[in-house]
């Protein structure tokens, strides 16, 4: 059988020589740099590496088995606090040089397969996080986990439903997402299409925006909630952006996504809830 039947598979081509892309992933410097900055350990041949995430109890173990500068690297995953399936896979990167200065990678997650929960939001993780490297070697700045207060991903699906860990939120939170959604509403005051909320003063758990009489985007539990066409709430829980909206008893709503970004990025969030709802696709 070969590789690519037993994992997932990609290819990136960089502006850089190969010793500069091997960086990336032979030093703690370069993993901090495209996957998180809580990364640990040692990417040596032997070396037991880390990687933790601001923000969640959740630790990656990897030890390493290569280390070949700069041509190979290869880590066996050891476990995985939020997904399983990752234990007894590895991660391996190939590093192959080309004429002027540039080079190839290329990545395979041995062991991630389709038949897995959670290869769908792996394989879009992988997407991101691998042009997160092509741009920490070409650049020297990635976008690792946390890069303008967003959840990366791969960290916060749960094997049951690609849900993240639920967060009790304090009262100051509670009052300030209320305060935000209430923004929200009267954002679309003058919208002739939306018909706003009975009381702008209230809780708004069942109250929503509607649009053709249909819930577009709603308040429940201080957290914005709103209707997408499903391939975006998938990558949204990809990235770690947002959760899917569970009504109980492992009932998932599949165009529904529970919103984790920060309230600032609400209003455009919105206006694409409008826009699919609405017909606007």
């Amino acid at each position: 059988m070969s590789r690519r039947a037993q994992g997932l598979v990609r290819r990136v081509e960089l502006d850089v020589p190969a010793k500069r892309a091997f960086a990336a992933v032979g030093t703690l410097a370069g993993v901090r740099g495209w996957w998180t900055p809580r990364t640990s350990g040692s990417t040596k041949t032997g070396g037991l590496l880390l990687l933790r995430f601001r923000g969640l109890d959740e630790t990656i173990r990897f030890r390493v088995e290569t280390c070949e500068a700069p041509t190979r690297a290869r880590w066996l995953c050891l476990g995985h606090d939020s997904l399983d399936e990752w234990a007894g896979t590895h991660l391996s990167f190939t590093v192959r040089a080309r004429d002027e200065g540039r080079c190839s990678v290329e990545f395979v997650h041995e062991g991630l397969v389709p038949s897995l929960e959670c290869y769908a939001s792996c394989r879009a993780g992988w997407a991101h996080f691998l042009e997160s490297l092509v741009a920490w070697a070409e650049t020297g700045r990635g976008d690792p986990f946390g890069t303008d207060e967003r959840p990366a991903p791969m960290t916060k699906v749960s094997r049951a439903n690609g849900r993240r860990p639920a967060r009790r939120s304090t009262p100051r939170e509670s009052a300030g997402a209320e305060a935000s959604f209430t923004a929200l509403v009267r954002m679309f005051e003058a919208d002739p299409r939306v018909t706003l909320p009975a009381g702008l003063r209230g809780k708004f758990g069942s109250n929503g925006l509607k649009v053709d009489g249909k819930i577009f985007a709603m308040s429940l539990r201080g957290a914005l909630v709103v209707k997408l066409p499903a391939s975006a709430i998938d990558e949204a829980v990809a990235r770690g952006r947002g959760e899917r909206l569970s009504m109980g008893r492992g009932r998932i709503m599949k165009e529904w996504l529970v919103v984790h970004d920060d309230e600032r990025h609400w209003p455009v969030i919105a206006r694409r809830a409008l826009a699919f709802v609405g017909g606007d696709r």
